[in-house]
């Protein structure tokens, strides 16, 4: 019993720190997206954590990417734009 528990608390903290670094990674692409000054007003670092979380949304979910292809292949196809709209308020 001591010895599932000492594993899962490794498991735990080894997840932890992955997603510590993938969190990382992510505010690091939002830094590079966005200016890099000194003095962030609020509403810059809003849209750094916002670009952020949707990183990290598109890499944990597969149609987002799967509708970005979709418009690049056709971007003049009306019916994809009502899809996605319809797909995003479902």
């Amino acid at each position: 019993m001591m010895e599932n528990l000492v594993i899962a608390k490794a498991r735990e903290e080894t997840l932890q720190r992955k997603m510590e670094e993938r969190r990382l990674r992510l505010q690091e692409a939002a830094n590079r997206r966005f200016s890099s000054s000194v003095a962030l007003t609020p509403e810059e670092q809003e849209q750094r954590a916002l670009y952020a979380a949707i990183l990290e949304y598109e890499q944990d979910h597969d149609w987002p990417r799967q509708w970005k292809a979709r418009l690049k292949r056709s971007p003049t196809d009306l019916s994809l734009v009502s899809g996605l709209f319809s797909c995003l308020l479902r």
